[in-house]
């Protein structure tokens, strides 16, 4: 079989809580939400990594993207089509994150620790381009914690994305 149910329920567990951490619901879920996406990626190899990566971007775009499909000035169809590409198109970056952090764990547990290194630069490179999506970054779950988003002045707004995977990381290896 393909895809296992155990890894399956892990991916779609993430994207879901990926996808009410951002608004208009509470960022509090992005702390903790990458732990069953670790989880999958530290036990499979990297093609299965590519695939519950891919199933999890699918699904959490999914559910942050939704407003794309209320499109009110185009077509059904062209909406349809838009947002079904770009669920496709997003989805590639957190399968082949998942691929490469699956590919350096399985030579080094300390590859753990790249995990928001390899997130930050992905949604940088997500974000330039023709095709650039700079709309979905992590540091848009926290967007009701001013104290916190107070730092993006200094480091940009990247630094949200690289702590909040920083975190999860470290409550994956505590657990």
């Amino acid at each position: 079989m393909l895809i296992k149910q155990s890894n399956l329920v892990l991916s779609l567990m993430s994207a879901l809580m990926i996808g009410l951490s951002y608004p208009p619901f509470n960022g509090f879920l992005s702390w903790i939400a990458f732990i069953p996406l670790i989880e999958i990626w530290h036990r499979e190899n990297p093609n299965k990594s590519f695939l519950y990566g891919y199933i999890f971007g699918f699904f959490s775009n999914l559910i942050t993207l939704y407003w794309i499909g209320l499109n009110s000035g185009a077509d059904k169809t062209t909406v349809l089509v838009s947002l079904i590409a770009a669920l496709i198109y997003l989805s590639l970056f957190p399968g082949f994150l998942g691929f490469l952090i699956s590919f350096l764990l399985k030579k080094t547990n300390k590859a753990f620790f790249l995990i928001p290194f390899a997130w930050t630069s992905m949604e940088l490179i997500r974000s330039f381009g023709p095709l650039g999506f700079p709309w979905i970054n992590l540091s848009l779950t926290q967007s009701n914690f001013l104290p916190l988003i107070q730092i993006i002045d200094i480091f940009g707004n990247e630094i949200i994305g690289f702590i909040i995977l920083l975190i999860n990381v470290l409550i994956f290896i505590d657990i």
